[in-house]
């Protein structure tokens, strides 16, 4: 039975099999290296400029919040006076 299976699997030892499987290891280990990062669904850099970016709008958030706070009580101001 062994026989039969070396047999089977001679095509493993073919040299033009073994070159192609060396280049498709090569392209798969590129892709990897190469493969995109995502966040949330979204493509990310490398570098990781969207999680920057995404720390950022965070660090910022109470301060936006404050203004939109301050904006609405100006516009509710407004809106009292006029009746």
């Amino acid at each position: 039975m062994n026989k039969q299976k070396e047999e089977d699997n001679a095509w493993l030892n073919d040299p033009d099999v073994q070159d192609f499987l060396e280049q498709e290891d090569e392209i798969l280990a590129q892709l990897e290296e190469d493969k995109l990062h995502t966040v949330g669904g979204l493509t990310n850099d490398k570098e990781g400029d969207f999680m920057k970016f995404q720390n950022k709008m965070e660090k910022d958030q109470p301060e936006y919040d404050a203004y939109v706070d301050r904006q609405e009580e100006e516009l509710f101001k407004i809106l009292t006076q006029a009746h």
